[in-house]
């Protein structure tokens, strides 16, 4: 039986939480991040992306707001035998990640939320409990190209091309929708 390994975020859930991520810095929401570090009580990490990441988490999961279903939600419903393996790590991330899988009845023989860790260690060590093929399947190409570095026997390592679900339009409109709701509805202007 195929073991499948499902990243979370632009696999199981929809990207463009991902391409929030992936925008370039810009100075107009330094502030933002600033406030609502203090906010929540998180460091000022000095990764610009990092802390928007931590930070958009932390306000979505106060507001209640859900992932939304990705490209490979039903694949993962009818895989039989399988893992997730996220780069999430923040607990407001990983809570709305297992609220997620929880709300859509997916139920993974095991999760992994490694952070910067990085994904190796716990796809090799699948690998080898596995005595069939492993399909990983992720959306970003790093995570595919060191994935493929391992070379190991039974994995086949599965792109997923998210290109046409979301765009920085897109992102940029709920990064600017998360901000206004931070701020209790009020735009800031500085």
């Amino acid at each position: 039986m195929t073991v499948h390994v499902f990243d979370f975020d632009g696999v199981l859930a929809h990207p463009v939480e991902d391409a929030i991520f992936r925008l370039e810095d810009c100075d107009a929401e330094r502030q933002f991040l600033a406030d609502a570090a203090d906010s929540f009580g998180l460091p000022q990490y000095s990764n610009q992306k990092y802390l928007r990441h931590v930070v958009v988490q932390h306000v979505m999961f106060d507001a209640g707001v859900p992932c939304l279903p990705g490209p490979l939600l039903d694949t993962a419903r009818e895989s039989g035998l399988h893992y997730i393996l996220s780069a999430r790590s923040s607990a407001p991330a990983v809570a709305r990640a297992l609220e997620f899988l929880s709300h859509h009845e997916l139920y993974p023989a095991e999760t992994f939320f490694v952070g910067n860790g990085g994904k190796n260690p716990n796809l090799t060590w699948i690998c080898q409990e596995a005595d069939d093929e492993v399909v990983f399947w992720d959306d970003t190409m790093s995570h595919i190209d060191k994935a493929n570095e391992l070379k190991l026997p039974n994995l086949r390592v599965e792109f997923v091309d998210t290109t046409k679900l979301v765009n920085e339009e897109m992102a940029c409109k709920l990064y600017d929708q998360i901000i206004t709701s931070f701020y209790g509805g009020v735009t800031q202007t500085g």
